[in-house]
């Protein structure tokens, strides 16, 4: 093929440049480096619409790599947290009956109540209030 493969490449690159094609969607049709398809066609002018593609489709891509990086954050903070209470499951152990006495005592002075007589306790966390409901 020699030389005359790589004319035939660049003249496909040229055309699909002026097709509005991004440098990243010409690499899907021609097997060079995105270097070589930019040096091929940084001199063919693409229109104004095309320009506006190009545009939302580099905004689009940019969200999307915004949205896949939290999404990987997310899971990466999930299983890291998991990890943490399997490492404290393991460290802490059972609780003895004075393990529970104190931190009953301990949970019931931050978030107890006390009124008419009667004892409460107000959190959001099933655990505590079942822990607190055994304590009591």
């Amino acid at each position: 093929m020699g030389n005359f493969g790589k004319i035939e490449d660049k003249f496909k690159a040229q055309e699909l440049r002026k097709q509005g094609l991004s440098y990243r969607e010409i690499l899907t049709h021609i097997y060079v480096s995105k270097s070589t398809i930019s040096l091929w066609c940084k001199d063919i002018e693409i229109t104004e619409e095309q320009k506006l593609r190009l545009l939302n489709k580099k905004q689009f891509g940019q969200r999307k790599g915004s949205l896949v990086a939290a999404d990987n954050k997310r899971r990466a903070r999930i299983e890291r947290t998991l990890r943490i209470k399997e490492e404290a499951r393991k460290t802490v152990g059972e609780l003895n009956n004075r393990d529970k006495f104190f931190t009953g005592i301990a949970l019931y002075a931050a978030e107890g109540n006390k009124s008419d007589g009667k004892a409460g306790f107000s959190n959001a966390d099933p655990k505590l209030i079942r822990f607190m409901m055994d304590w009591f």
